[in-house]
C-alpha cells in the first residue's frame, strides 16, 4: 500500500526537520508500525479481555511513538491503527468460526 500513495515522510517536506530515529527510505502512508499496533490490539485484547482498555492505550501510544520520532504524520498513524484494527477483526473472526479459542 506504501508505494500506492506514494505519501512523504515529514523530513522530506521540511529539509531542516531532525528526527529521533533514521528515516526510512520508503513512503509514509500507512504506518506499518501503527498497523500492527492496530492488529495487536484486537488480537490481545481477544485473548485478555479484562485489560483491553489498557492495551488500547498502550497500542495508541506505540504508534504515536512514530509520530513523535518526526518518520510520520498522524494520518499515517492514524489510518495505520485503523487497517490494523480491521485485520486483527478478521483475525478474530476467523478464529471464532473454526472454534480456535485458546483460552477456555
Amino acid at each position: 500500500l506504501k508505494y500506492l500513495w506514494d505519501v512523504a515522510r515529514p523530513n522530506q517536506y521540511g529539509r531542516n526537520l531532525s528526527t529521533v530515529l533514521i528515516t526510512p527510505r520508503f513512503p509514509s502512508y500507512p504506518s506499518a508500525h501503527a498497523t500492527i499496533a492496530g492488529c495487536s490490539e484486537i488480537l490481545l485484547s481477544y485473548f485478555f479481555p479484562t485489560e483491553s482498555a489498557k492495551i488500547k492505550n498502550l497500542m495508541k501510544e506505540s504508534a504515536q511513538s512514530r509520530l513523535y520520532a518526526g518518520v510520520h504524520f498522524k494520518v499515517d498513524n492514524d489510518e495505520g491503527l485503523r487497517l490494523g484494527r480491521q485485520m486483527g477483526e478478521t483475525v478474530v473472526k476467523l478464529m471464532k468460526s473454526q472454534n480456535l479459542n485458546i483460552i477456555q
